[in-house]
């Protein structure tokens, strides 16, 4: 739990001070497929988890394959290590399911083609490094 940010509470251990209080973690996956929903289809996944999208999007996987929604995300190579994540596989997996990928800048997309992609796997790791990426199977518009 982050005592000044109630936007920045992690699921994992970050090693700093945090008082932490244990929680229950739940896939997508599991909530939307396994539980007699099946029939219902998901158009937009949007993760803002503090380093743990990797685990968010791995545990949609299956919907995502079904689906292929919109993914919004926050980008945090940092958060990533800090959480044990592999941002590298998910950004390999979301390349070769998801035909268009932009970054957002402020209220801009700005496409991603996939040398720019390759880019993201060379940020540094750094606590204010982050972007917020949109995968989609439709390309979609500047602003």
């Amino acid at each position: 739990l982050s005592a000044d940010n109630a936007g920045d509470h992690r699921v994992y251990e970050s090693g700093d001070d945090r008082a932490s209080v244990p929680i229950r973690l739940e896939t997508l996956d599991g909530l939307l497929l396994d539980q007699q929903q099946e029939r219902r289809r998901v158009r937009i996944i949007k993760s803002d988890t503090q380093g743990y999208e990797p685990f968010v999007l791995r545990g949609a996987g299956r919907l995502i394959a079904r689906d292929l929604p919109t993914l919004l995300f926050e980008y945090w190579p940092f958060g990533y290590a800090q959480a044990h994540a592999d941002g590298e596989a998910m950004l390999r997996d979301l390349r070769a399911r998801y035909p268009h990928a932009y970054v957002i800048e402020g209220d801009a997309l700005q496409r991603l083609d996939p040398l720019t992609l390759d880019d993201f796997l060379k940020l540094p790791g750094q606590a204010e490094g982050h972007r917020n990426l949109l995968f989609s199977k439709n390309p979609m518009t500047g602003k």
